[in-house]
């Protein structure tokens, strides 16, 4: 079972806490690497002669907002083939908003040029531009305003033919949307799946049951009837069957979508199960101990040893299949890429002290693989230095955001809706951007963020 941990950071502590925010690459560590990105929300600076710059879509919105965002461009100039500004954000989305970027992403000239038959037609090309460090806002409560971050786009080029050139750039980021409640109840959370249906299932620590909602948040029903209180589940997608972590046992409950609920091994484990993931096959990896085991049909077939790349192998350290042939792994504080032999190991992203793109020093850390590719991590924080938070990696281990810190007024210290309050349990992810988050805390147990 996961080894539940008191969050080394209390509201006591936090009054010289500062928001990381500013440009990206003054934020990271010096062993990590920053993720480009490419999709969210557009902007587009549109230079239309050597003097005059446009900008469209810097009023921000989504169907998850109730108001917009807006994108303020200070000392807005383009000069020797340079755009340059200052830029901040404005949160009107009238919720918080978390792990928030500015990208700079291409740049498309429209020129003209002469068909075979002599006569003029616009055409477009790419330019190859210099672009800076990405704007990291961090998080934002309602109402407020990031830090203003300078910003450019060198080796832009205006030629005689040359229309004008549109640099694209994306805002990118969470929101947050709302917790999961069951009425009359608390929510507890500890395991999270979303099933083949959309369903969100979660396991929950004050009862013998696992509750599933809608993908928005309508509690919808209980399902299976437990021996103990149910921790971590995994779902099976090739047949919907969830495996259920059971409190303080060394079996784990098999439920079927219909609710039947049997012992998933024919006899108890010699160490207690934990994580588990199944692949595209149904092949079942299990974290027992210090090491992670395969089983086939609920039989074991192999183990990896406990230590891998090198690095010892926790009781505590989480891993998530990224596909049939790669696993990811938490040892010794380092994110490791392993083959599914459990013989090819790299360390992907390292241990340090708080930087952005680096992993604070975690007892019980979760990690969760998402469908599109981003790799999600807890970190608990640092007790009068950084607070808890989620970091977000891409599948080569670059550093994309972190979210659920608190907006840039955190030093106050005041709770922004959705920021961490408890140990984080677990994470799944939806069809639509939806990112589930489970704490291990009765008033805010099932988060949901929608990415932009």
């Amino acid at each position: 079972m996961l080894v539940l941990n008191v969050l080394l950071l209390g509201l006591a502590s936090t009054a010289d806490i500062s928001p990381q925010v500013g440009s990206l690459s003054s934020l990271v560590g010096a062993s990590a690497k920053i993720a480009p990105v490419t999709r969210g929300l557009s902007v587009d600076f549109t230079i239309t002669s050597p003097s005059v710059v446009s900008v469209s879509g810097d009023e921000l919105k989504t169907p998850s907002w109730t108001g917009s965002c807006k994108l303020a461009e200070d000392a807005l100039t383009y000069a020797d083939g340079k755009l340059s500004a200052n830029l901040a954000l404005n949160n009107g989305s009238g919720t918080s908003i978390q792990g928030v970027r500015f990208d700079f992403v291409s740049a498309i000239e429209s020129y003209k040029a002469k068909k075979d038959d002599g006569t003029e037609e616009i055409r477009t090309r790419t330019q190859s531009v210099t672009f800076s460090s990405p704007c990291y806002f961090g998080d934002l409560a309602d109402g407020e305003s990031s830090v203003s971050i300078p910003s450019f786009a060198s080796g832009i080029q205006f030629k005689p033919e040359t229309v004008n050139v549109t640099v694209h750039a994306v805002v990118s980021g969470l929101t947050y949307h709302k917790q999961f409640v069951r009425p009359k109840n608390s929510l507890k959370g500890c395991g999270v799946v979303v099933d083949n249906n959309g369903d969100v299932i979660v396991g929950e620590a004050n009862h013998k049951t696992l509750w599933k909602f809608s993908e928005d948040g309508e509690f919808k029903s209980e399902l299976g009837t437990l021996p103990v209180e149910g921790r971590e589940v995994s779902i099976n997608t090739t047949n919907g069957d969830l495996l259920v972590g059971l409190y303080n046992s060394h079996n784990d409950a098999r439920v079927t979508s219909d609710g039947t609920t049997t012992s998933a091994f024919a006899a108890n484990l010699d160490q207690w199960p934990g994580i588990a993931r199944f692949d595209s096959t149904g092949k079942l990896y299990l974290k027992t101990g210090t090491t992670i085991t395969t089983f086939t049909d609920y039989v074991k077939s192999s183990s990896s040893t406990s230590k891998i790349g090198g690095f010892n192998l926790r009781a505590s350290d989480p891993f998530d299949l990224a596909n049939d042939q790669v696993l990811w792994v938490i040892a010794s504080n380092n994110l490791l890429k392993v083959d599914a032999s459990f013989e090819n190991a790299t360390a992907a992203v390292k241990p340090g002290t708080g930087s952005l793109g680096e992993l604070l020093p975690t007892s019980s850390p979760v990690l969760r693989y998402s469908p599109d590719g981003e790799i999600y991590i807890s970190e608990e924080g640092i007790s009068g230095k950084f607070l808890p938070r989620v970091s977000v990696f891409d599948s080569e281990g670059r550093f994309i955001r972190t979210f659920g810190q608190g907006g840039q007024k955190a030093n106050t210290h005041v709770y922004l809706p959705g920021q961490f309050k408890s140990t984080l349990r677990d994470f799944a992810f939806g069809k639509n951007g939806q990112v589930y988050v489970t704490q291990y805390d009765a008033t805010c147990g099932l988060n949901e963020y929608i990415k932009f």
